[in-house]
């Protein structure tokens, strides 16, 4: 008896019309067939016994769970989570599971499981997710105004004069880790190890829209002149073409010494962000991969380990220019302003 092949992924529905079209054209004694396809005698017994049926291989999809709520109870659980929270009577504006089910209880009386009301706002297209964060002193028309109209201006002086355009910013890491999430037994709670000292390093960077990455790691206290310095060797490193750096408004930055010994090295400028934007700068991307993927759960005792740690981590960073290049990309153009709904 010939069989047919079945390769890659095919929908189950498929499978069982073709199993069920070689029962019907076998011969084969029912143990034998049975063997040959793989399946039970009790299957192949059962579907030759309905051979005369018109809609044999006519395979029905299976109904699954239905639906315990009515539609219009599961069109409001829609509509409320796309709305603040606080609108009904709650101290923040997010939603979590429990407050749907206080709702659902409130509204139609009916009492949801914490595992009912995740699978509901699952099947309503709705996901868990970790809100960004905007600040309230951030003044919109300077926003928009810097991403209409000065970033434009920054990449057409870009573009005339040849030059690189780095977004530079600085961070602190602490000899005290970031935890996340692991797998473990339930009950038992893994231990982290760290150290009880105190301390961390200061790191600064400046990632390019060409994917360049220029990094130090400073043991010291950050002050205008580390930034002076730092400066003077990210120029140094393109002596063939000017350099702007984008930074943000720290007092460190707008300092009016920093500004006027920038203005003295030849083809280096200083533009800046609007004020309290940092989502405007893809240097800030770089310090929550660091944080958040390449130091997770890191082992360094002292701050001297944490400095090499960070030296090597940064390196890493600095080789992965397709992650450097996506980070940058929406900056390789005039952007356009976020959402901020």
């Amino acid at each position: 008896m010939e069989t047919t092949r079945i390769h890659g992924h095919i929908p189950r529905r498929y499978m069982l019309q073709l199993l069920r079209k070689q029962v019907a054209e076998s011969d084969l004694p029912t143990p034998d067939l049975a063997t040959h396809l793989h399946i039970s005698r009790r299957t192949v017994r059962k579907w030759r016994r309905r051979l005369h049926n018109p809609d044999y291989l006519d395979v029905k999809s299976p109904k699954g769970r239905q639906w315990l709520l009515p539609v219009d109870a599961r069109q409001f659980l829609v509509d409320i989570v796309k709305q603040p929270a606080t609108l009904y009577g709650f101290e923040d504006p997010y939603w979590t599971a429990r407050k749907v089910i206080t709702m659902i209880d409130r509204q139609f009386g009916i009492q949801l499981s914490r595992v009912t009301a995740w699978n509901y706002l699952r099947r309503s297209n709705l996901t868990p997710q970790k809100p960004g964060t905007l600040y309230r002193e951030q003044d919109p028309e300077k926003k928009r105004r810097w991403v209409e109209k000065e970033y434009p201006a920054i990449l057409e002086q870009a573009k005339r004069t040849d030059a690189v355009i780095f977004f530079q910013d600085e961070c602190s890491v602490s000899l005290q880790p970031s935890t996340h999430r692991t797998w473990g037994t339930r009950g038992k709670t893994p231990i982290l190890r760290i150290t009880g000292k105190r301390g961390g390093v200061n790191c600064l960077s400046s990632v390019s829209t060409e994917g360049h990455l220029h990094h130090w790691v400073w043991r010291g206290k950050v002050e205008t002149d580390t930034i002076y310095n730092y400066l003077v060797d990210l120029r140094s490193h393109f002596p063939d073409r000017e350099v702007i750096v984008i930074m943000d408004n720290s007092p460190l930055h707008k300092a009016q010494w920093l500004q006027m010994n920038a203005m003295g090295v030849p083809g280096l400028h200083i533009r800046y962000l609007p004020p309290y934007s940092p989502e405007l700068n893809p240097d800030e991307k770089v310090w929550r991969h660091l944080k958040r993927v390449k130091l997770k759960h890191h082992g360094a005792r002292s701050v001297a380990e944490l400095k090499e740690l960070l030296e090597t981590k940064l390196a890493e960073i600095a080789s992965e220019r397709d992650f450097l290049l996506n980070i940058t990309r929406e900056f390789a153009h005039p952007p356009t302003t976020p959402d901020e709904h």
